[in-house]
């Protein structure tokens, strides 16, 4: 989405425990805050209420990029209480969100997840996740991991009225196909 502002921050902590029961996950990270694939229906744009933006265009038009994110868990991953379970990517805002271009915090996060030999799950309605398929490769041949490319719709009409910002849900099933190719568990998530 043109015209967005992308701010740097320092975060204290990574790693969100979630107690809900029934969840397939108990571990979530984020390294963006806000997204600029500006989903109409998105349950996260509530977040920026909580900082004292505008959940609607400010969601989408201010995003944070959490540039410490990889050292700050690597410090995590590091506690001798930390137990090694599977981390969630991308629950509040997407990994691959226009942002990582430019501050590769994602990819990253992925090599520290490799160094520590943690399993991941990463939630995507983004492309450029094709851009790690090497580290995604080297996380997969020592921890568990799987992509979940969020597809709303294959009907043009409705990808355009409902996800503006994001890729074609034809571009995210190639892009699926090319890391299912290359030995990366993939799937789609079809829902908004």
């Amino acid at each position: 989405m043109a015209g967005a502002d992308v701010q740097e921050i320092h975060c204290k902590s990574m790693l969100n425990r979630l107690d809900i029961p029934g969840f397939p996950f108990r571990w979530t990270l984020n390294p963006y805050r806000g997204c600029r694939h500006a989903c109409r229906y998105c349950y996260a744009r509530p977040t920026h209420e909580y900082w004292g933006m505008d959940p609607g265009l400010e969601f989408e038009q201010r995003v944070f990029a959490k540039v410490n994110a990889p050292e700050v868990l690597r410090d995590e991953l590091r506690r001798p209480r930390w137990m090694g379970e599977a981390i969630a990517i991308g629950t509040a805002s997407d990994p691959y969100e226009p942002a990582e271009a430019e501050y590769g915090l994602t990819r990253r996060i992925l090599r520290v997840l490799t160094e520590f030999k943690n399993p991941a799950s990463l939630t995507t309605k983004g492309v450029l996740v094709r851009r790690d398929l090497d580290v995604l490769q080297e996380l997969n041949e020592v921890a568990d991991v799987r992509i979940n490319f969020s597809v709303g719709s294959l009907d043009e009409n409705v990808w355009k009225t409902n996800e503006s910002g994001t890729p074609s849900p034809m571009a995210r099933l190639e892009a699926m196909q090319d890391l299912v190719e290359n030995g990366i568990t993939a799937g789609v998530m079809m829902a908004p």
